[in-house]
C-alpha cells in the first residue's frame, strides 16, 4: 500500500514537470541539464558542499571503443556545451615488470582525457556551472530522502573495485602509460596520465589480498624507475566502485537509478563517464516519453553491459604472459580500435539474451 502511495506522487509530480533528483555527480548534472533544456523543473540535492569535491583535478579518459566511438559529439547531441578541458590521444604504451614497453597507435583517438574535480576547466565544475546559469537549483550539503526523489544519482554504495594515486606537477612530456601485471594491480591496472605539466598516476585494482595499504608505493616505485620521474607538488587521491551488472535500475515505486548508483559503468576497466552520461539520457527520455526505464535501458545498453560483464570476468582470469601477448597483437594492428570495439560490441546472442 506505501509503495502504491510512493508511486501515485512520483507520477503526479512527473505530470507536474519538478523532478528531484539525488545527487550531483556526473549522471545527476547531465540529467538536469536534459531536463530543463525540456521544459521541466529538475531540482538537485547534494549532501556536500559543492560537484567533484572529492577529486583533485586527476585525468580521467572517455574510451572511444565501447558505447560511442566519438563522445565528445554525443555529449553535443544531448545539449551538454563543451566548456571542460580535455585532450585526444590517439597511443599509449603498455608496461609490464621485466618485460619490454609496447606502443600501441591508431588513426582514430584511443581516448579523450579530461580531468575531475572542482577547479575550472574540470568536468564537474563546468557542468555544475552550465547547472547553475540555467537556473537550476543545487541544494549543497543537504540529503534527500529516498522516498522524495525520483531519480537516484548518489553513486555506489558497496565497494568491490578501488582507486589509489596521486596527483602531482612534471617535467614529463604528454603522454599515456597504461602499467598491468598482477604485480602491480592485482586485477586491475596502473596509469600514467601527463599533459601540460600536470600528472595523474593510479592504480585501479580489485582486492583480492587482505592488505593492500602498500598498492600505491609499488606503482610509485615502479613508476620513477621506468618513466625516469620526478614528483613534486603532489596529492593522494582514492575512489571506489562497484561492479554490479544486477543492481536495481527501477524499484517498486518506479524511482529511476542512474549512474554508479544504478550499476552503469564499463565493467571491465571502471570507465563511467559514459555510462553515467548514458543513464542520464536513458532516464530521461522515459520520462519524456512515459515509458518505462527499464524497458529502455535493456533495449539500449543492457546487451552492452552484458558484454562487459563477461569481459571483466576473462579479463580476470589473464596472467601476465597472456596480458603481454595480447598486447602484442593490439601493437601489430593498424586498426587496434576496431579490434577492441569487436569485443566490446554484443552478438546476436547477446542481443537476443538482453530479454531474459
Amino acid at each position: 500500500m506505501i509503495q502504491q502511495v510512493y508511486r501515485k506522487l512520483l507520477e503526479n509530480s512527473f505530470k507536474n514537470r519538478t523532478i528531484t533528483i539525488a545527487g550531483s555527480g556526473i549522471s545527476g548534472l547531465v540529467a538536469a541539464l536534459i531536463l530543463k533544456k525540456n521544459g521541466y523543473n529538475p531540482i538537485l540535492y547534494e549532501k556536500a558542499s559543492r560537484c567533484g569535491f572529492n577529486r583533485h583535478s586527476d585525468f580521467e579518459g572517455l574510451e572511444t571503443w565501447n558505447l560511442y566511438s566519438n563522445p565528445i559529439e554525443e555529449l553535443k547531441k544531448i545539449g551538454i556545451k563543451i566548456t571542460f578541458n580535455y585532450k585526444v590521444f590517439h597511443s599509449f604504451n603498455v608496461n609490464m615488470v621485466d618485460k619490454k614497453s609496447i606502443l600501441i597507435k591508431s588513426p582514430k583517438p584511443f581516448f579523450y582525457i579530461l580531468s575531475r574535480g572542482d577547479q575550472p576547466g574540470d568536468l564537474d565544475y563546468e557542468l555544475q556551472s552550465q547547472v547553475e546559469k540555467e537556473d537550476i537549483k543545487i541544494n549543497f550539503n543537504q540529503k534527500i530522502r529516498k522516498n522524495q526523489a525520483h531519480i537516484i544519482a548518489t553513486g555506489s554504495k558497496k565497494a568491490n573495485a578501488f582507486i589509489r594515486g596521486i596527483t602531482f606537477d612534471t617535467d614529463l612530456e604528454d603522454q599515456v602509460q597504461l602499467i598491468l601485471g598482477n604485480e602491480i594491480a592485482p586485477k586491475g591496472y596502473g596509469y600514467l596520465i601527463v599533459i601540460n605539466g600536470k600528472a595523474t598516476l593510479a592504480v585501479a585494482y580489485k582486492k583480492v589480498k587482505k592488505r593492500t595499504d602498500g598498492i600505491l608505493k609499488v606503482l610509485i616505485d615502479y613508476s620513477k624507475k621506468t618513466f625516469n620521474m620526478k614528483i613534486k607538488n603532489y596529492k593522494v587521491f582514492s575512489s571506489f566502485g562497484s561492479f554490479n551488472f544486477k543492481q536495481t535500475k527501477v524499484d517498486e515505486s518506479g524511482r529511476i537509478y542512474i549512474g554508479e548508483a544504478g550499476g552503469f559503468q564499463d565493467y571491465l576497466f571502471g570507465f563511467g563517464i559514459q555510462y553515467a552520461v548514458a543513464s542520464a539520457s536513458l532516464a530521461t527520455e522515459s520520462i519524456f516519453k512515459d515509458k518505462s526505464f527499464g524497458s529502455i535501458y535493456r533495449d539500449r545498453i543492457k546487451a552492452h553491459m552484458s558484454v562487459s560483464s563477461r569481459n571483466r570476468k576473462f579479463y580476470e582470469r589473464l596472467n601476465d604472459n597472456q596480458l603481454y601477448l595480447i598486447t602484442k597483437i593490439l601493437s601489430k594492428s593498424t586498426d587496434p580500435i576496431s579490434l577492441l570495439r569487436k569485443r566490446t560490441q554484443p552478438s546476436l546472442l547477446d542481443k537476443i539474451l538482453k530479454y531474459f
